[in-house]
């Protein structure tokens, strides 16, 4: 249809990666210095290492009142393939 999003581009050279982290867990959130999590299909958990292969981009200053939990963004410079945005 006219007007219609034909396509959309990304750029896979970052991907961010975005955790709810319980309140229970908040106060040892004072600077974090990685991650990591698990995804099906990849063999090992994904390791994102401030200044190693990734960045923190923030830390949210509240806690969300509808799940209790403090967003945290982390970028991943170079990301493996397999891991698709949106997964």
């Amino acid at each position: 249809e006219e007007g219609e999003r034909l396509f959309h581009i990304v750029d896979r050279s970052e991907l961010w990666l975005e955790a709810q982290v319980s309140e229970a867990d908040a106060a040892r959130l004072a600077r974090p210095d990685g991650a990591a999590f698990e995804l099906p299909g990849l063999d090992a958990p994904v390791a994102i290492r401030v200044g190693d292969n990734g960045r923190l981009v923030g830390v949210a200053a509240m806690i969300d009142p509808e799940s209790r939990s403090i967003p945290v963004v982390f970028a991943i410079d170079r990301p493996d393939p397999r891991i698709v945005p949106n997964q």
